[in-house]
C-alpha cells in the first residue's frame, strides 16, 4: 500500500469540580447552600499510515463520559409552561397542543425533565484522508460550522458560555454553531493559505450530514423526543466556515470566524421550520492577554422562537498562574427566556495538571405558569467551585 510509516496516538483529559450552589428555589430548610460535583473525561485514539506520496489516512475515536446531574445535552426543561395554557409555547399536532422544543437551545416548557447523572458516548467514530490539498473525513465527526466557531477565551472548565457541564443547572449560553452534533457526515477543510500574498491567513470548510440525529454528552437529537415535544426533524444538513488570521511584527495575533448551517425540517408539522444559524467570532492575543468574543443567532428550526447568545472573555496568564472573567447573555424566544451569565477564577497549572478556583454567577427569566396564569418567573443561582484536571 505504499506505507511510510503506521501511527497511534492516545489522547484526551480528566476533569472534575465540587462546587457550593445557592439558588433562590432552593428547598433545603437548614441551608442556602449545596454542594454540587461535576465531572468531564474525554479519550480519543487514532491510528493513521502515511503513503509514499505524502498522503496521512486513518481512523479516528472519541469516546466522552460526564457527570452534571442537571442535563443530558445542552438545554432541558424550565418553567412549567404547559401548551394548554395561552401565552405558553404550543403547536397543534393532530389537534393536540403540544409543547415546541427548539433545535439549537433545546429548552421546552412541558413534559418530563431528562437530566441524567451521568452520560458516556462514543462521539467521533470516521475515517480521515489529509494532505497538502487539506483534509476529509467520513463518519461520525463534528460539523465544520462547530469546528470554525469561536467562543469567548476560557481556563476553566466552567464558564460563562459553551460550559461542557454546569454546577448550577441555569446555563443558557451557546454561542457556537453546533447544528449537526456528532452525527454521521462527510467534511473537508482546506489547508490555511494565502498569507504570504496577502498578509493573513484564510482557511475554509464545509461538511453535509444526512440528518442531525445524534444522542451523545453535550449534544442530544432523537427522531421521537422522549419528552413529549414537538422539536424540528432535521435533513440535509449544509454547513459552512471561515477563518482569517494574522500576527503582526509587534507579537499581536487576530483571528475572525464566520460560520453558516442550514438544514430541511421533515416532519412538516405547523411552528416547525428549516434550520438557519449563523455565528461570528473574534479573538486577540498578545503577550500574556487573550481577548475574545462570539454571537449565534438561529431560527431554532421554529417558525417563531429565535435562538440569540454573544459572549466576551479575557483570560492573562503570565506564568503557571492564569486568571480568567466572562460574561454570556441568551435569549430564546420559545420559551420566552432571557438569561445573564458571569464567571470569574484563577488557575495554576503543575505541567500537565491544571487546579482552578472561581465564582459562577447566573440570573435569567422565563414564563411560567403561577396559579392559572402565566408570568414572569426569575431564578438566580451562585456557584463557587473549585476544579482540576489534567490531559493525556
Amino acid at each position: 500500500m505504499g506505507l511510510g510509516n503506521l501511527t497511534t496516538i492516545l489522547r484526551g483529559f480528566i476533569k472534575g469540580g465540587v462546587a457550593a450552589v445557592t439558588r433562590d428555589d432552593d428547598a433545603s430548610s437548614e441551608s442556602d447552600w449545596r454542594e454540587e460535583f461535576v465531572g468531564d473525561a474525554k479519550a480519543e485514539f487514532e491510528v493513521s499510515a502515511i503513503t509514499d506520496t505524502g498522503y496521512e489516512y486513518g481512523i479516528n475515536l472519541e469516546g466522552r463520559a460526564q457527570y452534571d446531574k442537571f442535563r443530558r445535552g445542552f438545554g432541558g426543561r424550565i418553567a412549567d409552561c404547559p401548551p394548554t395554557v395561552a401565552g405558553c409555547s404550543s403547536a397543534l399536532v393532530n389537534g393536540v397542543p403540544t409543547a415546541l422544543r427548539g433545535h439549537t437551545s433545546r429548552f421546552y416548557t412541558d413534559g418530563p425533565d431528562v437530566a441524567e447523572d451521568g452520560r458516556i458516548a462514543l462521539e467521533s467514530a470516521h475515517l480521515f484522508l489529509r494532505s497538502t490539498y487539506g483534509d476529509v473525513t467520513i463518519g461520525r465527526d463534528d460539523g465544520a460550522a462547530y469546528l470554525f466557531s469561536l467562543g469567548a477565551p476560557s481556563l476553566l472548565a466552567v464558564g460563562a458560555s459553551n460550559s461542557s457541564v454546569d454546577y448550577t443547572g441555569l446555563d443558557s449560553v451557546k454561542t457556537v454553531n453546533d447544528a449537526s452534533g456528532f452525527s454521521e457526515k462527510v467534511t473537508y477543510t482546506s489547508p490555511r493559505f494565502l498569507g504570504d500574498s496577502i498578509g493573513f491567513g484564510v482557511q475554509f470548510g464545509g461538511s453535509y450530514a444526512l440528518n442531525a440525529r445524534a444522542c451523545g454528552v453535550d449534544y442530544c437529537v432523537k427522531r421521537n423526543d422522549e419528552t413529549g415535544t414537538l422539536a424540528p426533524d432535521l435533513e440535509d444538513i449544509f454547513e459552512v466556515g471561515l477563518a482569517l488570521d494574522r500576527t503582526f511584527d509587534n507579537g499581536l495575533s487576530v483571528e475572525g470566524t464566520a460560520t453558516y448551517a442550514r438544514g430541511s425540517e421533515q416532519s412538516g408539522f405547523a411552528g416547525l421550520d428549516d434550520l438557519e444559524s449563523f455565528n461570528l467570532g473574534a479573538e486577540a492575543s498578545w503577550m500574556d492577554i487573550t481577548l475574545g468574543g462570539s454571537f449565534l443567532q438561529s431560527n431554532n428550526g421554529l417558525q417563531n422562537g429565535n435562538y440569540e447568545a454573544w459572549d466576551v472573555g479575557a483570560t492573562w496568564k503570565p506564568s503557571d498562574l492564569g486568571v480568567t472573567l466572562g460574561y454570556g447573555h441568551a435569549k430564546d424566544k420559545n420559551v420566552n427566556l432571557t438569561s445573564d451569565q458571569f464567571v470569574a477564577g484563577l488557575t495554576y497549572d503543575f505541567d500537565k495538571f491544571r487546579v482552578g478556583a472561581g465564582a459562577q454567577y447566573i440570573e435569567r427569566e422565563t414564563q411560567g405558569l403561577s396559579g392559572t396564569t402565566v408570568s414572569p418567573q426569575k431564578e438566580k443561582a451562585t456557584a463557587l467551585f473549585i476544579e482540576g484536571g489534567f490531559e493525556f
